[in-house]
């Protein structure tokens, strides 16, 4: 037998909705494969052209006698018969794509992009110098791997009908009420992550999101407050099954967080860094960021406080699978936002009254 090493199947289709190519292909794929690998799970990814990773830690007569076969009779098969039609400009995506590797520590050449509906098989670059070390990368990995099928049956549903966009709503809404409770805690990170992209986006992208809201908003209210008025979140928000991984998950980083294995604060290079530090750059474009990230000590307290950093691992986590069922950067901020404008409706609160009220419990000696 020999060593396991990482290598990653990369299948690069177009097209902008991935469901059929995850259903039909990568999830036979990884059925095929993953009897006879340490590991192996999907991601969709961006760098030099859209594309499908599939991860896989496995030896190298895996690779040769399992894997292969599967990419021949599976994912090659599958791009033969549903072709992407799509024709995508390099050019003008260039642009964007600085801009993503910069916001996601993302290495590695942007161009030239792969030929459309073409596979590729390439070392697998795990971002331990994002992550912190092997030991996070690890978890990670086993996060990947025991949410696949839980995924694959998401991916279904919305196939057969299902709305993912309110789906996450609900994850979303359920997850800050569980993991950072009440709910008018919890909520601040969705108005902080959406405040924040929207600082670095063009005018007039806030008043888009609020249309969203307007439009739907006595539904959004009503979905606060029935997830959070429950007894059991099980039974009003649908594959809550993710809530509970995500709770093992949060135990399991915590643990390394202690060590230092785990990281949540580094630069490009990999580099530790404090939270907040980089807000300056946009925060003249976001109250929010300028408040808290000009009072260090408040910023530095929550950003320090361990409760927050399991908080933040949750949504991180959270966050990579709602990608896996095609909910992007932008979409993802927009839930963000019309959860945190329902949330500030029902409850009467703002994310600015909350700030404050961090700032003056600090002032007045206080400590989280």
């Amino acid at each position: 037998m020999t060593e396991s090493v990482w290598r990653t199947v990369n299948v690069f289709h177009h097209d902008g909705d991935r469901t059929d190519l995850l259903l039909d292909a990568v999830r036979p794929f990884v059925t095929a494969v993953a009897p006879s690998a340490a590991r192996v799970y999907y991601q969709p990814h961006w760098r030099r052209g859209p594309h499908v990773r599939i991860p896989i830690q496995a030896g190298a007569e895996v690779f040769d006698e399992v894997v292969a076969p599967a990419v021949a009779d599976v994912l090659e098969a599958y791009l033969r018969a549903h072709p992407s039609t799509v024709l995508l400009d390099e050019q003008a995506a260039h642009a964007e794509h600085v801009r993503l590797a910069e916001v996601e520590c993302e290495r590695g050449p942007l161009t030239p992009w792969a030929p459309d509906n073409t596979i590729e098989i390439e070392p697998y670059d795990r971002r331990q110098y994002v992550l912190g070390g092997p030991a996070a990368a690890d978890l990670l990995a086993d996060y990947y791997v025991d949410t696949n099928d839980l995924v694959f049956d998401i991916l279904g549903w919305i196939r057969g009908g299902g709305s993912k966009m309110a789906l996450a709503v609900d994850l979303f809404i359920g997850a800050a009420n569980r993991f950072l409770p009440p709910v008018t805690y919890g909520y601040m990170s969705y108005r902080g992550h959406a405040d924040a992209f929207l600082a670095k986006m063009p005018d007039g992208l806030r008043a888009r999101f609020d249309q969203v809201y307007e439009a739907n908003a006595g539904a959004f209210r009503q979905r606060v407050v029935e997830i959070t008025g429950a007894a059991d979140h099980h039974d009003v928000v649908p594959f809550s099954d993710l809530l509970d991984t995500l709770l093992r998950y949060r135990n399991r980083a915590n643990k390394l967080i202690g060590t230092g294995e785990l990281a949540l604060n580094t630069d490009m290079n990999g580099e530790p860094e404090a939270w907040g530090s980089t807000w300056s750059a946009w925060s003249d474009r976001s109250e929010f960021h300028r408040v808290l990230g000009g009072h260090r000590t408040a910023a530095d307290q929550l950003g320090g406080w361990n409760t927050f950093q399991q908080y933040r691992v949750v949504l991180n986590w959270l966050y990579l699978n709602m990608y896996r069922l095609g909910i992007g950067e932008m979409e993802r901020n927009l839930i963000c936002h019309v959860v945190s404008r329902a949330v500030e409706d029902v409850h009467g609160v703002t994310a600015m009254d909350r700030i404050e009220d961090l700032i003056g419990f600090v002032d007045s000696g206080g400590r989280l």
